[in-house]
């Protein structure tokens, strides 16, 4: 499988402290990675510099094989999406729902969908069917209609 997204020898930190030491990464298109590690391990950092809101010391990064030097504002055009955990959330929504909001974010029929224009009916099922593969994806499906604040919160299916 191609990879998509290349980190080599990546360094960075804030304000002169390193955090990141020669952080190497390969993720194969079609595939989902985690990064896993204790608190003040780097992670936030890493993804930080990946999307381009801290500057990089040394190293390089590619994006489906081109050399990648994010900016915040580009990175959805290149299908590079960021969710911080548990923030933003719609209590008044379902797991489902919330899911949808966040698909629907990059995708120029949500306004017709909220103005019930012609289509928008089509449109939301679409929507709703592919926020269910999703989470049927990630083996998560069975809390689809639950609220996000009745969670559990330490709670991974065991195939992750």
């Amino acid at each position: 499988m191609t990879a998509l997204l290349e980190v080599d020898g990546l360094t960075g930190g804030y304000d002169g402290v390193p955090v990141l030491h020669g952080v190497d990464l390969t993720v194969r298109a079609g595939t989902i990675c985690a990064v896993l590690g204790a608190n003040g391990a780097g992670k936030t950092t890493l993804f930080n510099v990946i999307c381009g809101f801290v500057r990089p010391g040394h190293g390089t990064m590619t994006w489906a094989g081109a050399e990648l030097r994010p900016r915040p504002e580009h990175l959805s055009g290149l299908g590079i999406a960021r969710t911080l955990q548990g923030i933003g959330l719609f209590a008044g929504l379902s797991v489902l729902e919330n899911v949808m909001v966040g698909a629907a974010s990059g995708r120029a029929r949500f306004g017709s969908a909220l103005l019930a224009l012609p289509g928008s009916d089509r449109a939301e099922r679409a929507l709703r069917q592919a926020a269910l593969d999703c989470l049927r994806e990630l083996g998560v499906a069975g809390y689809a209609d639950r609220s996000p604040d009745s969670l559990p919160s330490r709670s991974m299916p065991e195939s992750l």
